[in-house]
């Protein structure tokens, strides 16, 4: 199921998606399930790109295997626009035991101001559709 829409807030027109991709279910064990979830968040009157995709891999008696999860946002602090990424990767898991477990968080510091970051060619744009009325 994919929906694609427009939403406004205070006449910014922006774009928000949610894709949700559901694989097969066999016995109550649920293979490859995927939710991705992108929109254009705003605060304080600035809109910026928050994207959140869960995977979820497969489940066979009560045992996880590749889970990923991961966020991606630009983080506002103070009037500065930064970007900030954690990603969660976790192996298998077989009796209590966990394999290959991987957690990465990543922070980019991108020290522009609310004006510039109001910028057509800001890559905080990329899902924002803006229109003059």
């Amino acid at each position: 199921m994919q929906n694609v829409y427009g939403a406004m807030w205070e006449c910014g027109v922006f774009d928000v998606e949610c894709r949700m991709v559901y694989g097969a279910m066999w016995n109550s064990v649920v293979f490859d399930v995927e939710c991705r979830m992108v929109y254009g968040a705003m605060w304080n009157g600035v809109v910026f790109d928050v994207e959140c995709r869960m995977v979820y891999g497969a489940m066979w008696n009560g045992v996880v295997f590749d889970v990923e999860c991961r966020m991606v946002y630009g983080a506002m602090w103070n009037s500065v626009v930064f970007d900030v990424e954690c990603r969660m990767v976790y192996g298998a898991m077989w009796n209590g035991v966990v394999f290959d477990v991987e957690c990465r968080m990543v922070y980019g510091a991108m020290w522009k101001f609310m004006t510039s970051f109001l910028s057509p060619k800001d890559p905080f744009r990329g899902k924002m559709v803006r229109k003059v009325y």
